[in-house]
């Protein structure tokens, strides 16, 4: 996912990697995976990155939404990846 975020060009670009790389390694594949996935495959030169943040995927999603009364709901029921 690649959003814009800003009007004065800051973008968020969001990707899945390999879970099992350490933070050293995310950050020296990121430019390499900017260039296969964002349009006309941008060099490091073409960008500014700002920052990184790798994070590990969690989808979780909670056994029941009711029990007796108690229901639950939106975030309280589940745990999404913002991808």
């Amino acid at each position: 996912m690649a959003a814009k975020i800003t009007n004065d060009g800051l973008w968020r670009v969001t990707y899945g990697d390999d879970a099992g790389l350490g933070r050293d390694e995310l950050v020296k594949r990121q430019p390499m995976r900017y260039e296969r996935i964002l349009p006309g495959n941008p060099k490091p030169g073409d960008y500014k990155l700002i920052s990184m943040s790798p994070y590990k995927l969690q989808q979780r999603c909670a056994k029941t939404f009711r029990v007796g009364k108690v229901c639950l709901v939106a975030d309280a029921a589940h745990l999404c990846n913002p991808l």
